[in-house]
């Protein structure tokens, strides 16, 4: 996901999930991280379709063109913190996969990014378009309130149901381009103490093996706290580099976790 701070003002020509921006100045709560540059160029289905598309730093986006005309640009992703996933650590971030016989991502979002359970919606992007069949995307935006769409009137999906799924992984966090998304192969490692980090964990618990060490990537947002046994989420896993020995992680696919008690 793109983070950002502060307040920017859209021109007239962008558009938000469905809608044009029509106010000119219109304030975002969540602004992206450099004014109005773009993120990169997509290409718009036909309409009544949907498709994964990436942008210029590896996010990868939901790009939907419903059987009105109303055009959005999705995150793939969803933070933990704002479902109701609450076995699962809400530093992670996860990828709903998209349900052709439900017309809905699983967890229950339509594909205007609004769901069923009232959650926070889908983090959607504003863009310009460029031509037909091509967007520029620029930044996060807000999803105007409505109501949930209708099964029969979702859009039909071309291509891979879930993101990233096309990925292959790198082996080094050092290869992965500051603020670019890619997988990683490491585990996510909650040791006996600090934050979640990335690293090989063992495959059974050993006297020395407590944790990542402290030098591996923190996992952003992850509590520092003293736990009783060591806890691994298996890898590959993608990775967001926001800093040296700092990721925000997300979870592609099915993941084993198990557990390794230190021998004594």
């Amino acid at each position: 996901m793109h983070e950002g701070a502060g307040w920017q003002r859209i021109p007239r020509s962008w558009v938000t999930c469905g809608k044009p921006w029509v106010e000119l100045g219109a304030p975002l709560a969540h602004a992206p991280q450099l004014a109005h540059t773009p993120l990169g160029e997509v290409t718009l289905p036909a309409r009544g379709q949907m498709a994964l598309a990436t942008l210029a730093d590896g996010t990868d986006v939901w790009v939907v063109h419903h059987q009105n005309g109303d055009r959005c640009v999705l995150s793939a992703s969803v933070a933990v913190r704002d479902t109701n996933y609450s076995r699962m650590d809400p530093a992670l971030d996860v990828t709903p996969t998209w349900d052709a016989r439900s017309g809905r991502f699983l967890g229950g979002y339509d594909a205007y990014g609004r769901n069923v359970h009232g959650w926070a919606p889908l983090v959607a992007y504003h863009f310009m378009p460029l031509g037909a069949d091509t967007l520029q995307v620029d930044g996060l935006a807000p999803i105007a309130p409505g109501p949930i769409q209708a099964a029969a009137a979702a859009p039909v999906l071309q291509g891979r149901p879930r993101a990233y799924l096309d990925r292959s992984p790198v082996a080094d966090f050092d290869e992965i381009q500051s603020g670019h998304v890619a997988l990683l192969q490491a585990d996510v490692v909650w040791g006996m103490s600090g934050p979640a980090r990335l690293c090989t964990a063992p495959p059974a618990a050993t006297a020395s093996f407590a944790g990542c060490a402290e030098s591996a990537p923190a996992v952003e947002g992850s509590p520092v706290l003293t736990r009783a046994g060591v806890l691994v989420l298996n890898g590959p896993v993608l990775v967001r580099r926001k800093g040296p020995k700092l990721a925000h992680v997300t979870l592609s696919g099915q993941h084993q976790t198990r557990v390794l008690v230190p021998k004594p």
